[in-house]
């Protein structure tokens, strides 16, 4: 019986810890999200910049020539 007590009296506790492991993974989340999207709008950009001026094959010769 004494098992069962310590149980449902330490249940918040863990449950309250757990909501803010929760957050800490949500706010980390939102955090990688953000910068994806930053990362995914710089390359976009840098894209757009050799195809409008007509690097394409400089471009492609480049990544033969350094593989990522």
């Amino acid at each position: 019986m004494s098992t069962e007590t310590t149980n449902n009296t330490e249940l918040p506790n863990f449950v309250k810890q757990q909501c803010k492991v929760i957050d800490n993974l949500q706010q980390r989340v939102n955090q990688l999200n953000k910068d994806f999207e930053i990362e995914k709008n710089c390359k976009n950009k840098v894209y757009f910049f050799i195809l409008e001026k007509g690097y394409f094959d400089e471009y492609v010769e480049f990544n033969k020539k350094n593989p990522i």
